[in-house]
């Protein structure tokens, strides 16, 4: 199993490569990241096609205990991270919880921002299951309709959720990926910092 440590220089070249695959395939005029991974990635792919970058939430139950032991992972070596990771992943835990708390971030200000648009791109940092991503193209399509066309992007995809969504865009297949938007990360408090002060869209 692959796995890369991405720092927050590292994560903005993804993302701008992510963009430039997005580029040769589609145009959006607005960017939906889902909280809290997708922020950076949408801020950047965002910034380089000059449109709105707003959040929406996909929050599924079962993820309190990895909030609450995050301190102690922190201090751990990053192999015996990437092990623990692992065996996260072949658990089959994100199976066990398929349904999603779908919200926005703000919602008055989104949904006002979602209208007239006609491109939409959803990014997140890693689609693992595919419910997340399943789950939030559901509630865009119940607030813009059927005419708009929308697109997936992420930096990772795990083959896995390919039976639950096809991403359209990604750049790494079956790869964990420890970003600054992960609780572990030495990054995370100014992933944190950035997160608070992010713009009311």
């Amino acid at each position: 199993m692959n796995s890369i440590v991405l720092s927050l220089g590292n994560l903005e070249k993804e993302s701008l490569s992510l963009a430039k695959k997005v580029e040769a395939d589609f145009s959006p005029d607005l960017v939906v990241y889902i909280a809290r991974g997708g922020y950076l990635i949408g801020e950047t792919v965002a910034g380089y096609f000059n449109v709105d970058n707003i959040g929406i939430h996909a929050e599924r139950e079962g993820g309190k205990l990895k909030e609450l032991i995050s301190p102690i992972l922190k201090c751990l070596p990053q192999s015996i991270k990437l092990s623990l990771r692992k065996i996260e992943l072949a658990s089959g835990v994100h199976k066990e919880y398929k349904e999603r708390k779908i919200y926005w971030d703000n919602s008055d200000v989104c949904l006002r921002v979602l209208k007239n648009k006609k491109n939409i791109l959803v990014v997140d940092d890693s689609v693992d299951t595919g419910y997340s991503m399943i789950s939030v193209l559901h509630e865009i399509r119940r607030e813009v309709g059927e005419n708009v066309v929308i697109k997936t992007a992420a930096i990772n995809c795990w083959s896995k959720s390919f039976s639950i969504i096809k991403t359209d865009f990604f750049s790494y297949e079956d790869t964990i990926i420890q970003t600054p938007m992960s609780k572990d990360s030495k990054e995370y408090s100014i992933f944190e910092e950035l997160y608070s002060n992010r713009k009311g869209i």
